[in-house]
């Protein structure tokens, strides 16, 4: 019998595996004593994955500020550091409830930081977003414009980190346990996500609205995260993806598609 190498030329017998990345959305953290954040460290501490995106609201409230490590959310950010010594890459899409992440995240962390990150995996052009580009109602837009302008920033950068904590969390108030079924937002997620399909992206991969699930549409494919708060779930993409739930220390396939 011939060796192996004889049977299989080198340049043939190299396997390619495609790089594994892992996407979460809306944990919603709340602090030392919200048991997702003990789930969460757990999953980032097991995975495999060569790059985590992070897809906005991960805390319930978070405005980062210079020299300032909030010690309600030390083990996930010591999990970010674990995840950076196994030369793990951290991104992370500014949500609604952290769009400030600030020098801490950023800089000592290491984490990149985007509105959006495209990606191309096995052919495909895959767009990822927080998912409320979709809530085009004047009432949200204008919420947002504030928060995010110059006037609020400032105000927020001048007070003490107590003082942004509890305005922070008077703004984000209950709305973590109170994210029930939307119809409304669910479809113009869908309306949003046909755009961009049309534009040329295959994939579109968001959260913001709580409701997990992996879509065909007739323009492309529609992946929502869903949440680490009730639901617990997470996606993998690697030549596929996997829409997957984690409990018990494990995590379980729900749904799965080919990219292409």
């Amino acid at each position: 019998m011939l060796p192996f190498y004889r049977l299989f030329p080198l340049d043939a017998a190299i396997l390619v595996y495609p790089m594994k990345r892992l996407l979460i959305s809306d944990a919603h953290l709340t602090g030392l004593q919200d048991p997702n954040q003990a789930l969460l460290v757990d999953l980032l501490m097991k995975t495999d994955a060569d790059e985590v995106y992070f897809l906005g609201d991960v805390f319930h409230f978070w405005w980062g500020q210079a020299g300032y490590r909030d010690p309600d959310f030390e083990p996930f950010l010591s999990a970010i550091e674990r995840l950076r010594e196994r030369q793990i890459s951290c991104h992370w899409v500014r949500g609604n409830h952290d769009f400030h992440l600030g020098p801490v995240l950023e800089e000592d962390l290491g984490v990149v930081v985007a509105d959006q990150f495209r990606l191309t995996i096995s052919g495909a052009e895959v767009l990822l977003v927080h998912g409320d580009e979709a809530d085009r109602s004047f009432g949200y837009r204008l919420t947002k414009a504030v928060l995010r302008g110059r006037v609020f920033a400032g105000l927020m950068n001048r007070l003490s980190p107590e003082r942004v904590k509890f305005i922070g969390q008077k703004m984000a108030g209950s709305s973590r346990d109170h994210m029930g079924s939307n119809t409304r937002l669910l479809l113009a997620q869908e309306e949003w996500a046909t755009a961009q399909h049309k534009s040329g992206v295959d994939v579109v991969v968001l959260g913001h609205s709580h409701a997990p699930g992996i879509s065909q549409l007739a323009s492309g494919i529609l992946v929502n995260l869903g949440d680490f708060v009730q639901a617990h779930t997470y996606l993998e993409i690697d030549s596929e993806l996997r829409l997957c739930r984690w409990r018990s220390g494990h995590g379980d396939t729900i749904e799965k598609q080919r990219i292409l």
